[in-house]
């Protein structure tokens, strides 16, 4: 719909984590969510094709959420929301009781001669990583520093890689300076986190296009349908001479 005036507010997304004592000398996290609105960012009417391109600068970083509201014309309030992260001041996130953790890779699929970036969801202030690259075996091996303020890692993509890959970061954080142990627990000593990713890599190579066109629409039972198949690379060449079909029903 055209005309329609669209405000987008930003709202922002903490997790407040502490440790609580349980019965047996255990302990185990329990996180408070505190989710709150930092301002709008932009607002605007939508054009010919109902469509509004408003860009603003976040007042805020780390988890937010940006919500797009209107006001229908029967008083309804329309709304929707997509959630991303902005790099600032130093962040970590929700912390569990396991030693995994989140790996989130930009895309799903790369091409040889790109850069992965994958965003590690650590707890921990700051760590030192080692990235390894995981196919059929250790392919490539990394020692970077993270930091709160920039929870991204960075892999040059090779051809060698395709059609997958697999990219593991074991964040290891070093003991916390002024938090000595006591009898019962050591909140301070040595920790880790360990998380994976898995992306594509090369499929434009080894791709097939295939495009499946009926004689007719409507077929009865026990008739015999005639299909016209065409296959083509993904630069549009048709495949080696020695290509096979297969059908199922």
């Amino acid at each position: 719909m055209a005309g329609i005036l669209v405000r987008l507010d930003v709202l922002e997304r903490k997790f407040y984590s502490y440790r609580k004592r349980l019965v047996g000398g255990f302990y185990a996290y329990e996180h408070v969510e505190e989710t709150r609105s930092v301002g709008e960012l932009c607002r605007g009417n939508t054009g010919a094709h109902g469509v509004l391109v408003c860009e603003g600068k976040p007042p805020v970083s780390g988890n937010l959420i940006i919500q797009a509201s209107l006001v229908q014309e029967d008083g309804r309030v329309s709304s929707a929301h997509q959630s991303l992260w902005v790099p600032g001041a130093p962040h970590w996130f929700d912390v569990e009781d396991s030693d995994r953790m989140d790996v989130l890779p930009e895309k799903r699929r790369y091409e040889s001669g790109d850069t992965t970036r994958f965003q590690v969801r650590m707890p921990f202030r700051q760590a030192t990583a080692a990235v390894a690259v995981e196919r059929e075996g250790v392919r490539e091996a990394y020692v970077v520093p993270l930091s709160g303020q920039d929870l991204v890692v960075e892999v040059p993509v090779q051809a060698e890689y395709a059609p997958n890959m697999f990219v593991s970061v074991p964040a290891v954080r070093g003991r916390v300076t002024g938090v000595p142990p006591t009898t019962l627990i050591d909140l301070g000593k040595p920790s880790f986190k360990l998380g994976m990713a898995e992306v594509r890599v090369d499929w434009r190579r080894y791709e097939l296009k295939v495009k499946v066109t009926a004689e007719r629409s409507v077929y009865r039972v026990r008739d015999k349908a005639l299909a016209h198949i065409v296959v083509r690379t993904s630069d549009g060449q048709p495949p080696l001479p020695a290509a096979e079909v297969a059908e199922s029903s």
